[in-house]
């Protein structure tokens, strides 16, 4: 075989193996986690965050489970008694809890939902990690039991109008710190009981929640707040040498429309975000803070639960991510976003069949100044997302058939040259064999003739 046959063969078979797998590995191409750490700064994952490694502690046994048995809420009279030989041992159980504890025994907000769960079994539920948080409706010291030390026992209305009660050691600002009706709070502690107390000229009753300590909470945001968002008047955005603290009361205020307000936005209205209004919006942050956008179906490029600090909302996570757009180009190809959500299958962004590619709604915030991977400043436009949908696109079976079917006429077509190439030699040799006879046979007649007979 000639060697430019040999050449192209080779590169025909090679074709047809790179062929193959382009087609199996797609998915897996396309740079994945090491594009996004080049274009993205990397953020530490939460303490709280599972995937960051969390430091399992051993939970605290109850040592008196006995006492369980001697607390009675079935009745209104049941319910006005603290159960004084039950609670000493409760509530020191109570007491020696920390944050880790909670959050690993599954930490969970009373609502209103949470609440009638407790009302309908409350025995079912003696010791259950709960967050309870409100105004401040009615407050007084009780003298612990064997102590010297006194304690506050307060009335709590949380935004949603439930009711609950809390006892504790320690108030906001620690042993000299006091509360006062109005104030906010929030408690995590154990559900001890269903406890009725009066309050002005009404019974209020709730979930009965004991705890260390009582932590200062940020008052609820009221639709008419979140509506309007004043404190966007003083966002800033950042810039090249210049970093602006992001105002908080900003943000929950933007999160709170987003959690409870979102129907009443006109999206169809809003504007599709595309590369030039991006661009306007990274030249001009102010024209545009807290104006409604549509973002088209693009590239889900990381989505995170986040913990979150003592909010407005209630709220103990939230979500952010980044997404791309093939037709945003620069100076801004990406937006950073944050949501009043927990969603998990948007963690899935690597995978095509679940989250690779989203469409959202949201708000435009501020641009930001960020680290990228390799050290060097980026800026980016962050909205803050009202819901965020996962796009899968369909299998119509039709880009599998015409990858088959290319496939299968590259192997046809390297077979073929193959056989033919065979085919010529074979013709080829067979072409050598008859000269070399033809030769043989005219030497012969040639030296029969030059032979003179005797």
């Amino acid at each position: 075989m000639a060697r430019r046959d040999k050449r192209r063969l080779i590169t025909f078979t090679l074709g047809a193996l790179l062929l193959g797998a382009a087609y199996f590995l797609a998915p897996e191409i396309g740079g994945g986690q090491d594009a996004l750490d080049r274009q993205v700064g990397r953020q530490p994952q939460s303490p709280d965050d599972p995937a960051g490694g969390e430091f399992v502690l051993e939970a605290l046994p109850f040592e008196h489970p006995e006492a369980l048995g001697q607390i009675h809420d079935a009745s209104e009279s049941e319910r006005l008694l603290l159960d004084t030989d039950a609670l000493v041992p409760v509530y020191e159980h109570a007491r020696r809890q920390t944050p880790r504890h909670f959050a690993q025994l599954g930490l969970a907000p009373l609502d209103a939902a949470l609440r009638d769960t407790l009302a309908a079994a409350p025995s079912n539920h003696r010791l259950a990690p709960l967050l309870v948080r409100g105004e401040v409706l009615d407050t007084e010291r009780r003298r612990r039991e064997g102590g010297l030390r006194e304690d506050w026992l307060v009335t709590l209305q949380s935004g949603e109008g439930v009711i609950a009660h809390a006892l504790f050691a320690n108030p906001p600002g620690g042993v000299d710190g006091t509360v006062a009706i109005g104030d906010h709070l929030r408690v995590d502690g154990l559900f001890y009981k269903l406890y009725r107390q009066e309050v002005g000229n009404a019974w209020l009753e709730g979930p009965l929640v004991l705890g260390y300590r009582a932590d200062a909470a940020v008052p609820p945001i009221d639709a008419q707040t979140a509506r309007a968002a004043p404190a966007l008047a003083d966002v800033q955005d950042d810039e090249l040498g210049t970093i602006h603290e992001l105002d908080p009361t900003a943000l929950w205020q933007l999160m709170a429309r987003a959690q409870t307000l979102a129907d009443e936005t006109d999206w169809a209205a809003a504007p599709e975000l595309d590369e030039a209004r991006l661009r306007l919006i990274f030249e001009d942050g102010a024209t545009f803070r807290g104006a409604p956008f549509r973002i088209p179906l693009s590239r889900n490029m990381g989505t995170y639960i986040k913990s979150a600090d003592e909010n407005p909302l209630g709220l103990q996570r939230t979500s952010e991510g980044w997404i791309a757009n093939v037709m945003w180009r620069a100076p801004v190809s990406m937006i950073k976003w944050l949501g009043p959500f927990k969603r998990p299958e948007l963690a899935e962004w690597d995978d095509s069949s679940k989250a690779r590619y989203v469409e959202a709604r949201g708000w435009f915030l501020r641009n930001e100044m960020y680290e990228k991977y390799g050290g060097e400043p980026g800026r980016v436009p962050v909205f803050v997302l009202a819901d965020v949908t996962p796009f899968v696109p369909e299998d119509d079976g039709i880009a599998s058939t015409i990858v088959w079917v290319t496939f299968s006429i590259a192997c046809f077509l390297v077979t073929a040259i193959f056989v033919m190439l065979r085919s010529d030699r074979r013709k080829a040799e067979q072409l050598q064999e008859d000269l070399v006879r033809r030769r043989r046979a005219r030497r012969e007649q040639a030296h029969l003739v030059a032979t003179p007979n005797p």
